[in-house]
């Protein structure tokens, strides 16, 4: 039986097997001819193709090699591109070269979310070219998914769990952790911060949502973000953020799609403000934390903390310790402190400047001890076991290719029994 390439892969694929080929084209013409090509896209598209990156026209042009003007000209119909400046076009807006031939724009210019969260005192005000990217990527990896499962004739699991506002957030925190916290014995010590989250991950998958991790943003821009779905809602967190900052996001991140307002989310709300300002983003944090650190368990081992340790107030030591016990950052501690009236507000400002203040020495530490990770192990890490194993299931029932599920995985050919291997496949 023979399959024909999906649309969703025409449409602005983002893994970019097919884009090596291009970047080995010279970006000059053919020296030996004296003809220059020029394309015949229509200036819309390269209008839509620069907006959907999230470029402004200076970026993009900066970006592509030309002029401004030139750029401005091709955009206006004035004059167009020729080949293979249009092949470097489509390298720089990450789309295939195909798609610029389309008679209308696939899908909008902008993308679907509204709101992201990351880490406070750090505003923006636009989209990044790189968080723009990683967007896109989520929203066509979750079209591969859905696709996969019409291939395999296979329905996806509708999820149907839904909060509001109204509710109280240890209400819905109890249903999660219901959900998620049912056999105790399988939950790995939170000490281990990077066993507890791959844990959460899975169990969120098992619920039938997409997990994904971006690594091409920075912490400062955006730690988390969402887009909801009935079916295959996504939560995307950051790699480059500490285990425990991705485990708070993740918690984040699932309330935003239980209360249907999923999004990239706007900035981590200071505390200090008043909740009318950040009303979803302060509700989302209040859940996210009775989820990981509940109100009678966190109020017990933070005095039983005290008494050991001899302290009348909040140490470094006590902190850090209850960081471990719950699976949560430093910071998140104290804002838990501090909406339980146990430390002030100009206590929990000064802790959180102090956290913010030695997270690039973590980066530079961590990257200065990394090592080079194999590409079946960095896709694993960042689009997850459910979704690889949609792509290999499909691949393994011959509903699509192995050049398909290549593509899907953004992997060369010979690597896709390895991923296979590390997913148990």
């Amino acid at each position: 039986m023979t399959h024909e390439k999906p649309l969703i892969e025409q449409q602005g694929r983002l893994f970019h097997d097919d884009l090596e080929y291009e970047e080995n084209q010279s970006d000059r013409e053919n020296p030996l001819s004296s003809t220059i090509i020029y394309s015949t896209v229509k200036p819309e598209m390269l209008l839509w193709g620069r907006q959907y990156a999230y470029l402004s026209i200076n970026d993009a042009s900066q970006r592509i090699g030309v002029p401004v003007e030139k750029l401005r000209e091709w955009e206006n119909g004035g004059s167009s591109p020729t080949v293979v400046q249009l092949h470097k076009i489509a390298r720089v807006y990450k789309q295939l070269f195909a798609v610029f031939y389309m008679q209308n724009p696939p899908k909008p210019a902008s993308l679907p979310l509204k709101d992201f969260r990351r880490l406070p005192s750090t505003g923006i005000s636009e989209i990044s070219y790189e968080l723009a990217g990683e967007i896109r990527t989520a929203i066509n990896r979750r079209e591969i998914a859905v696709r996969m499962m019409e291939e395999m004739e296979e329905e996806p699991i509708e999820f149907s769990l839904t909060a509001n506002l109204s509710e109280k957030p240890s209400e819905i925190a109890e249903k999660v952790r219901n959900l998620l916290f049912s056999d105790l014995s399988k939950i790995p010590s939170f000490a281990d911060k990077y066993n507890a989250f791959r844990f959460f991950r899975e169990r969120l998958e098992h619920l039938g949502i997409l997990v994904f991790q971006s690594s091409s943003v920075s912490v400062s821009e955006m730690r988390g973000f969402s887009i909801y779905e009935p079916q295959f809602p996504v939560i995307v967190v950051n790699r480059k953020d500490a285990p425990a900052g991705r485990i708070f996001s993740l918690f984040h991140e699932l309330t935003h799609i239980l209360l249907r307002t999923a999004g990239v989310c706007e900035i981590d709300p200071d505390i200090t403000l008043p909740p009318e300002k950040q009303e979803v983003e302060v509700f989302c944090n209040k859940v996210s934390a009775e989820i990981l650190m509940p109100y009678q368990l966190f109020i017990e081992h933070a005095q039983n903390k005290l008494s050991i340790n001899g302290d009348t107030f909040f140490s470094d030591l006590v902190i850090l310790q209850l960081s471990n016990e719950f699976g949560v950052s430093r910071e998140a501690v104290v804002r838990r402190l501090l909406t339980l009236d146990l430390v002030s507000k100009e206590f929990y400002q000064l802790k959180r400047d102090q956290f913010l203040q030695e997270i690039p020495d973590q980066t530079k530490q961590k990257k200065s001890e990394s090592r080079p990770i194999s590409p079946a192990k960095t896709i694993v890490s960042l689009a997850g076991r459910t979704y690889i194993s949609l792509v290999l299931n499909a691949m393994g029932q011959n509903r699509i290719t192995l050049n398909d599920a290549s593509g899907f995985l953004n992997l060369r050919i010979k690597q896709i029994s390895v991923v296979g291997h590390l997913v148990g496949m």
